[in-house]
């Protein structure tokens, strides 16, 4: 930007010097012919208007350039908030772009998953994706999968006198749907007796569970005994809420009710457990 005055400065300066020189002009003789030289027959007064017409002169020359300076920093100031407006609105339409191209891009991921295609962004090809056993649902778009667990506090006694059990199952790090998960209980009573209850049904068709969210379900035992300890095993598949991943579950979990909590069983246990409801299967 160019250096600007105000132009009320030169107005003022002029209006001034204008005054001053009117004021010179009618108060007395400007010139005395009676000396040869021009600048000699220049009375006092007289070289003080020459001078005064001189600073006038060159103070228009001055406003004439700050006028043409305060235009050039208009026109700057302009067109610096077009280039800043363009760069603000190219800016929002990239990013619109890469939006799209980003949504466009998860869409055809999924598109090409169910079909079990795969899209190679290094290659620029498109890879049919199958497994020796088993057709695999491979998605490019990578997401976390659903992991089902009973919680510590999931497994509740909620009525003594009919044992009526509480289970809570939740769904970390993501959604699940599509359960076919069968669930099977073993209890071990305060006599050391025990009995089987199997195909219990806890998850209705079309259930999800949306991710960090709990499906709540209860069942009761046909018997009197007091309960000891009671063990649920989880066997079967899930998936996405998409659908488009399966994932396996086998697990066995313990209710402790005399510490009222629930913990999952990985050690020799679990296979004797596993056996003992195996065993007792119709």
């Amino acid at each position: 930007m160019k250096f600007e005055i105000s132009n009320i400065v030169f107005v003022i300066l002029l209006a001034f010097l204008t005054g001053y020189l009117t004021f010179l002009t009618t108060k007395g003789k400007l010139t005395d012919s009676r000396n040869n030289k021009i600048w000699n027959q220049l009375t006092s007064r007289g070289r003080k208007v020459f001078f005064l017409l001189i600073t006038i002169t060159v103070t228009l020359i001055l406003q004439e350039i700050n006028s043409q300076n305060s235009d050039s920093n208009k026109d700057f100031i302009i067109k610096t908030e077009r280039n800043f407006r363009d760069s603000i609105i190219a800016e929002g339409i990239k990013q619109g772009i890469d939006s799209s191209n980003t949504n466009l891009f998860k869409n055809l991921s999924k598109a090409f998953a169910s079909q079990n295609l795969k899209i190679d962004t290094l290659q620029n090809t498109i890879k049919i994706l199958r497994d020796s056993i088993k057709t695999a649902v491979i998605n490019n778009y990578e997401n976390d999968d659903p992991v089902l667990l009973i919680d510590t506090n999931g497994i509740s006694l909620n009525d003594s006198l009919t044992n009526y059990f509480l289970i809570k199952i939740s769904s970390h790090d993501a959604g699940s749907s599509n359960f076919e998960i069968k669930i099977s209980s073993f209890i071990l009573f305060a006599d050391n007796s025990f009995t089987v209850k199997k195909s219990l049904d806890i998850f209705p068709r079309g259930l999800k569970i949306p991710q960090d969210y709990k499906w709540e379900a209860g069942f009761s035992i046909d018997s009197q005994k007091r309960v000891s300890k009671l063990y649920i095993y989880l066997f079967g598949k899930y998936s996405t809420v998409d659908g488009l991943k399966e994932i396996d579950i086998n697990d066995l979990y313990l209710y402790n009710n005399e510490t009222k909590e629930t913990t999952i069983i990985i050690n020799k246990l679990r296979d004797e457990i596993i056996e003992k409801l195996n065993k007792n299967y119709p």
